[in-house]
């Protein structure tokens, strides 16, 4: 390459560069301050139960759940039964005509939404719970509760609305399931040179979450 050719291409690259800087001084700002410092706008506003930074506010409250349970683990049959009573309190503002509870061993039917939603099916599969029967107390003693259970839950619809503030009831549940072998994961039985060992895990219908964020959660 010649000297005067290289000088002219140094020339070119040199007003291409200024063209540059000239137009992009020329072009109109985008930085918006006011857009990339704009104020945290949290996904809940402030009430009267919840502060701005999320802790308890003069109204907050929670729901109250007492269990007590007396089961059996069966290992000859490898399964556990159990008399469950569930002692529920509603200290929201909100009156309740429906409790939902949690059947965590239904993940393990062969129905159930989680086996056919993986990539891979599981190794085994149970019946989940057995619900024997299902009872609430009212000022009338013990009655058989309506309810539908759909997958891992259960919708108890109530003979009468529990009130709020404070209202209260009790509900018995009679159940048995069996233990699923390991494919159970963080429940199960597996066989040992020292024997079988169980481990219990999720094993007792237990009422969901309601609160003034999400209702039942």
């Amino acid at each position: 390459m010649n000297r005067y050719l290289r000088y002219s291409l140094r020339g070119v690259f040199a007003l291409a560069a200024t063209a540059m800087m000239t137009a992009a001084a020329a072009a109109p700002g985008t930085f918006d301050p006011r857009e990339t410092f704009a104020p945290l706008t949290l996904p809940d506003p402030v009430n009267a139960y919840r502060s701005a930074d999320g802790s308890p506010g003069p109204g907050y409250w929670q729901n109250g759940v007492d269990y007590e349970i007396h089961a059996t683990l069966d290992v000859g049959k490898r399964t556990l039964s159990a008399d469950e009573i569930i002692r529920y309190t509603n200290n929201s503002p909100d009156v309740l005509p429906s409790l939902w509870l949690h059947l965590d061993q239904n993940i393990y039917r062969r129905d159930a939404r989680a086996a056919n939603s993986g990539g891979e099916r599981p190794a085994g599969f149970t019946d989940g719970y057995i619900l024997d029967s299902v009872d609430v107390n009212t000022e009338h003693g013990w009655r058989p509760a309506r309810y539908v259970v759909s997958d891992t839950r259960m919708q108890l619809r109530l003979p009468e609305p529990l009130a709020a503030n404070g209202g209260s009831l009790q509900v018995r549940i009679h159940y048995h399931y069996s233990l699923p072998g390991t494919f159970g994961g963080r429940t199960g039985w597996a066989e040992t040179p020292a024997g079988d060992v169980y481990d219990v895990a999720q094993w007792f219908p237990r009422l969901a979450v309601f609160d003034d964020l999400h209702g039942w959660d």
